[in-house]
C-alpha cells in the first residue's frame, strides 16, 4: 500500500567524536488512509494448553485460523479510525 500524507517532528545530530554523529529524528505523521493488519502464524509445534486433561495438546488448524482471522477482523476494525502514527528514526553518520 502506497501511504502518503504530511509529516511534522524535530531531530538533532549528536558528535560523537572523529566524524562520527548519532541522528534523532521523532515526529508523527498523518496518513491518507487507515492501517490494516495481516498476520502470519507458522503451524509448526505449536501447542496449547487444555485446563479440562491438564496437558498440552497440538492447536488444530481450523481453530488456530479462525482465531487469527477474528483477531485481525477486531485489530483492522479499531484500526479503521487510526491516521496519525509516531515516527522515530535512529541513525549513525560519518562526515568527512
Amino acid at each position: 500500500m502506497d501511504y502518503k500524507g504530511p509529516y511534522i517532528g524535530t531531530g538533532a545530530d549528536i558528535k560523537l567524536g572523529c566524524g562520527f554523529y548519532l541522528f534523532l529524528d521523532a515526529g508523527v505523521v498523518y496518513t491518507n488512509r487507515a492501517a490494516r493488519l495481516s498476520m502470519s502464524i507458522p503451524h509448526e509445534q505449536l501447542y496449547i494448553y487444555d485446563a479440562e486433561t491438564a496437558a498440552w495438546a497440538p492447536v488444530t488448524i481450523p481453530k488456530l485460523d479462525s482465531d487469527v482471522a477474528a483477531a485481525t477482523t477486531d485489530a483492522n476494525r479499531k484500526l479503521s479510525h487510526v491516521r496519525l502514527f509516531p515516527v522515530l528514526k535512529v541513525g549513525f553518520l560519518y562526515r568527512f
